[in-house]
């Protein structure tokens, strides 16, 4: 199935969640906090991680942006809370969480989801072996305007001409 990433402070919740997940035929890796997440993230390189948000040392919400900023094809997260706020589910979603659960969880509720998100995480793959060149940005992106035609950034006088006529092949209404 998936490889999952946990990543709570709270030992039962590592544990109820990885045996669930396990006995569904994930591969599962829990930890304790988002450091140790940021050191195992390259090396397990999961499909779908599923964290905490309050945590002591580094929150979810930390953990997330610096995986972010270092990895730029990252898989869908979803962040779960014992702290009920909505301001804590509105910012998870703004900062691109793919879900966000409140402790004490149903677990049907929460296979739903994580189903959800293993399937997203199967589509993105799809999408990029299929399509190469719709990557997201690099950082020797900003050199792309180098290819853009002269007359698109407005640094020629020279424009190509339009016939008047449309290219579309529907047929024009009257």
């Amino acid at each position: 199935m998936a490889k999952i990433l946990i990543v709570d402070d709270e030992d039962t919740i590592r544990k109820l969640l990885s045996s669930a997940l396990q006995r569904q035929g994930h591969e599962v890796v829990c930890v304790e906090d988002g450091y140790r997440a940021c050191d195992v993230y390259p090396v397990f390189q999961p499909k779908v991680i599923i964290s905490d948000i309050k945590m002591p040392k580094m929150t979810g919400f930390q953990m997330w942006e610096q995986l972010k900023a270092k990895y730029k094809d990252m898989p869908p997260i979803i962040f779960i809370t014992g702290h009920g706020e909505k301001s804590a589910a509105i910012e998870s979603l703004r900062m691109g969480a793919f879900d966000y659960l409140e402790k004490p969880f149903d677990m049907d509720d929460f296979n739903h989801r994580l189903e959800a998100a293993v399937k997203s995480c199967a589509m993105q793959e799809e999408n990029r072996k299929l399509n190469p060149t719709s990557r997201p940005q690099t950082r020797n992106s900003r050199h792309a305007w180098k290819r853009v035609p002269s007359w698109f950034t407005g640094s020629s006088t020279t424009k190509p001409r339009r016939s008047g006529r449309s290219t579309c092949s529907a047929p024009r209404l009257a």
